[in-house]
Order: C-alpha cells, then sequence, then structure tokens
C-alpha cells in the first residue's frame, strides 16, 4: 500500500464507525487480541483489553461480525 492510499483510507475512517468484518488471526489468545478484516486495504485489530478476560470465549479465526472504530495509526504499517 503506498503512502497515498493509506491517506485516502484515513480521510474516510471516523470514530464509532462499524465494519462488517471477519477475524483473520489470533496470534496469542488471551494475550494481545485479534487481527480483523474489514475489507479495507489496511488490517484492523482488537486489542485484548476490549475482548472477554476468559480467553475461551475469543473469537475464532473465521468468526464474523461488526466491528467499531477506535483508533487510526497515524501511518502504515509495513512488515
Amino acid at each position: 500500500m503506498s503512502v497515498q492510499e493509506w491517506e485516502e483510507t484515513r480521510r474516510q475512517l471516523h470514530f464509532g464507525q462499524r465494519f462488517a468484518g471477519r477475524v483473520v488471526q489470533v496470534p496469542r489468545p488471551g494475550t494481545i487480541g485479534v487481527f480483523v478484516s474489514v475489507g479495507l486495504v489496511v488490517g484492523g485489530f482488537v486489542d485484548a483489553l476490549l475482548l472477554p478476560e476468559d480467553a475461551t470465549r475469543w473469537p475464532t479465526v473465521g468468526t464474523e461480525s461488526e466491528f467499531e472504530v477506535w483508533w487510526v495509526d497515524e501511518g502504515p504499517r509495513f512488515g
């Protein structure tokens, strides 16, 4: 993703906005959170603090739900 693509996407996102999506990765259940796909050029992340304390109640890969924007990073992350 280019910086220009990121800036365009970022301008369209705002606090409280909701997206239908699905969980795509749960790297360490009970520890950091889950990664989600919401149909954008960037993925989303749900922090462990917003999930049940009991990791057995966390959503699993493939779980579909509605996700709400709480934060948008300043810039894209390239890994």
